[in-house]
């Protein structure tokens, strides 16, 4: 079961995605994202969700290691919360 606290670390990476200015060759990651997260937060008590974002925050983290360091740290974190507690 998620915790309020994943949730909200969720909603965190969510406001971090759109204060990010990316490069054209990124935007389409970023929607991608964005839209993973529109579909947990809309059904927060769905753990499969979860795993589906995770694995999108892995498959696009190396892409933003460079351009938005800050933002691919958070992804990493909320990664590793999320495999942590069996999400």
């Amino acid at each position: 079961m998620p915790t309020p606290e994943i949730i909200e670390r969720v909603r965190k990476l969510n406001d971090e995605l759109g204060e990010t200015q990316p490069d054209p060759s990124k935007a389409e990651q970023v929607a991608e994202l964005r839209k993973q997260i529109d579909t947990v937060l809309a059904e927060p008590d769905h753990k499969p969700h979860y795993k589906s974002l995770s694995d999108k925050l892995l498959f696009h983290y190396v892409g933003f290691q460079i351009d938005h360091p800050k933002l691919a740290t958070s992804m990493e974190s909320l990664v590793n919360t999320l495999a942590t507690v069996g999400l």
